[in-house]
């Protein structure tokens, strides 16, 4: 089906991030290799997640004061989480051009999907690598998250989020994604 964009991102992604991708001939029974990828450096992710260790538990008031001491006006988003261990983290990261790719070549595409992995995947994804539950009340974004953000939002099982500016998003399709999820009440913004 979208062939296009599976050559010209999915496959140049996963050479990118070393992944062999192949060719499943079900009724034949065979495997076919469809590509390998070229050897690339692992680049270190720019800008950081940023990780801060709580020193008391979560609480209402904790988790708006750490929304407060965000100064970023470019795309954001913030959680608690907790570790296997019991102890508590804040969570922070913004967007970030798909590991593997540098650069702004990919920064501003008009086509339906983008290298750009915007901060509540990268939060969700982040936190997993790091062995870290988020804590489902305590999710915050400081404007509303794109279609396909909501979509893995929901998807992992969240359902509340905090959103500072609930107009402000990158495309119409993000405020018609929140609003059909809270007309069928399975996501609930607060702020």
């Amino acid at each position: 089906r979208r062939g296009a964009e599976f050559e010209n991102m999915s496959m140049r992604i996963a050479d990118a991030a070393g992944i062999k991708v192949y060719t499943i001939w079900r009724k034949e029974q065979k495997i076919e290799a469809l590509a390998s990828p070229h050897q690339h450096p692992q680049p270190k992710e720019k800008p950081e997640i940023q990780l801060n260790k709580l020193t008391t538990p979560p609480s209402e008031q904790l988790f708006k004061q750490c929304i407060k001491d965000i100064k970023n006006a470019a795309p954001v988003a913030l959680a608690i989480a907790q570790n296997p261990d019991q102890q508590f983290f804040t969570l922070c990261t913004g967007p970030h051009i798909t590991i593997g790719y540098e650069g702004s070549e990919f920064e501003e595409q008009n086509e339906k999907y983008s290298y750009i992995m915007q901060p509540l995947n990268r939060l969700m994804i982040n936190a997993h690598r790091l062995g870290l539950e988020i804590l489902p009340d305590y999710i915050y974004t400081n404007q509303t998250p794109t279609a396909r953000e909501l979509v893995n939002f929901i998807g992992a099982g969240y359902t509340k989020i905090y959103i500072a500016n609930k107009q402000k998003a990158r495309d119409q399709y993000a405020l018609q994604a929140s609003a059909q999820l809270k007309k069928a009440n399975l996501l609930f913004i607060d702020i």
